[in-house]
């Protein structure tokens, strides 16, 4: 139970600065004045007020019961993958295997294992939410087995593995990946060659959003 309060915590403080973060990429004048500074990074109060407003929402809606989040979560989903689609189908269609190559190597000149290592290092943070395994398998319905489930969850974490590979590899198809590697954003920057890359950082940036809020 306490490692679980942890986790929580932890992700509500992650999704409540990460949002404010893309709302200042998308629209800086929104997050107002700086409050504060902690560990060297400024506390803005349009950001700080926005992270509060999102987490009310999140309560009110799970207050609500589970009809209202899943239409607010399917919403969402459906917002996330439309605008992802639409720009990882630019980024192959536009981009350069040029920009892909040499395909292993560390952006530092090190060793581009360290990189792997970072992704295992962070994943216990990133994929806490496995514990919605226990009560995906309490909540299913009679006909439904818990082998099913289990066999369900490792299914989605195949295609989201999937999912964000092809991610990765249609962003260094759009742009160089040494100049993603020192990105804030890669995701994002690499739109910036593009045809309308305006439009479509701004509707990343929307996707990038929803992905928090359905994740929080």
């Amino acid at each position: 139970g306490w490692f679980l309060t942890l986790a929580y915590i932890s992700n509500l403080v992650f999704e409540g600065v990460a949002l404010a973060w893309l709302v200042e990429t998308l629209w800086p004048p929104l997050t107002g004045p700086t409050l504060y500074v902690i560990f060297g990074e400024p506390i803005r109060a349009g950001g700080l007020l926005l992270a509060l407003a999102a987490s009310l929402t999140i309560a009110f809606l799970n207050y609500r019961g589970a009809r209202s989040f899943v239409l607010f979560q399917n919403m969402l989903t459906i917002t996330f993958l439309l605008i992802v689609a639409v720009a990882v189908i630019m980024e192959l269609s536009f981009g350069s295997d040029q920009n892909m190559r040499p395909l292993w190597q560390a952006g530092n000149g090190g060793s581009w294992a360290v990189g792997i290592l970072w992704v295992f290092g962070s994943a216990p943070m990133i994929f806490n939410s496995f514990q919605s395994v226990l009560q995906t398998i309490e909540e299913r319905s009679p006909t439904t087995s818990k082998e099913t489930v289990v066999r369900i969850c490792f299914a989605v974490v195949g295609v989201a593995t999937l999912f964000y590979l092809l991610i990765v590899v249609a962003a260094i198809q759009a742009a160089p990946w040494r100049r993603l590697a020192t990105s804030g954003l890669p995701a994002v920057d690499a739109l910036a060659d593009l045809p309308g890359a305006r439009i479509l950082t701004v509707a990343l940036l929307i996707a990038l959003i929803a992905s928090l809020l359905k994740a929080w």
